[in-house]
């Protein structure tokens, strides 16, 4: 999370809670309930503030776990009688779906949107398949440092479009159950209710790009691809199995027909889902998974690749999208596969 708004937090702690007292009490109650009902159990607040919408979810029956990024907005909570836990939430402190929800209101909105797919990754990593999420945004277009009447220091702000965050929301697995919009002032609240889908079903397009992490003690498959102006840039990188979605394709029949096509291997276990990225073609969403397989790869396709190898992941360079190799290797250090 932005610093300078961390640091605006910690120092106006007390001074925010008193300026959104009227927005918590004027809250529409129905969508509240309609998150409660839907998530039940046990829900992380992400960027919880001071606790007064955690207090609410409470009141409905959840098991509510705040978490802030500001030391202040966490003692806040404490007070409250919340349990509460200092982090930001590109890293979340918990295990792969330890929660049935996660409340995620005009937090978010504090990352800048070139960088918010790193948060919608921890948030769906943390919640159980099919977990529902509360999301709240401001309608917008801007983003910028911003101060407000009780608040006289700068906070970053990503404001969004309505078409906008319900592409954030499907970019990254999630399916609409709820909208709604929530005016109690001169900012229009963007609202939703969204479920976890399971990602290898979900129905691919063109510009979906599944590709697979497959690990065997501690080292990673990856191919040396030669690229063309014709399809991308006249260029060599490593990369590791998948492809484009062809139309009428799930995730997982694109990404098992592109192992086999461009290894051979057929007998794939997936295991993991890495989340999702910007692709290194624009336009272009990759879904990252991770899996295993006992079989050897085949130089099935000596137009496109020269040779596949298992590498060490600390060892690998030039591959053909960072992110996803970052995603890779922090998978393969937090389960100790090396």
């Amino acid at each position: 999370m932005d610093e300078r708004t961390v640091r605006a937090y910690d120092k106006l702690a007390r001074e925010y809670d008193e300026e959104t007292t009227d927005f918590w009490d004027k809250f529409p109650q129905d969508f509240l309930r309609g998150f409660a009902k839907l998530a039940q159990g046990r829900v992380l607040n992400v960027g919880s503030g001071p606790g007064r919408d955690g207090l609410l979810l409470k009141e409905l029956g959840l098991d509510v776990v705040c978490l802030d990024a500001s030391e202040a907005m966490v003692k806040m909570c404490r007070e409250r009688g919340l349990q509460a836990v200092q982090a930001d939430f590109d890293k979340l402190p918990f295990a792969d779906g330890s929660f049935d929800g996660v409340w995620a209101y005009t937090s978010l909105l504090h990352a800048r949107k070139s960088e918010v797919g790193k948060a919608m990754n921890e948030i769906s990593r943390v919640l159980k398949d099919g977990g529902i999420l509360g999301l709240g945004l401001i309608e917008g277009e801007a983003e910028e440092y911003r101060q407000s009447s009780g608040m006289k220091m700068p906070r970053w702000f990503s404001f969004y479009t309505g078409p906008e965050a319900a592409g954030l929301l499907s970019r990254n697995g999630f399916e609409i159950l709820a909208e709604d919009h929530f005016r109690p002032g001169s900012k229009n609240y963007l609202n939703f209710i969204a479920r976890k889908m399971n990602a290898l079903k979900k129905a691919g397009d063109p510009s979906i790009c599944p590709v697979i992490a497959l690990v065997r003690d501690g080292r990673v498959l990856i191919g040396l691809r030669h690229y063309t102006p014709e399809k991308w840039k006249a260029v060599s990188v490593w990369t590791i199995p998948g492809g484009r979605c062809d139309e009428g394709e799930t995730v997982e029949e694109t990404l098992r027909r592109e192992i086999a096509e461009e290894t051979g291997i057929t007998d794939v276990r997936i295991t993991g889902f890495l989340g999702v990225l910007a692709g290194a073609k624009q336009d272009d969403v990759v879904y990252a998974f991770v899996g295993e397989t006992s079989e050897e790869p085949k130089l099935m396709e000596p137009e496109k690749f020269s040779e596949w190898m298992w590498a060490e992941p600390g060892e690998i360079k030039d591959f053909i999208n960072p992110a996803t190799l970052d995603l890779v290797r922090e998978h393969i250090r937090k389960n100790k596969l090396l």
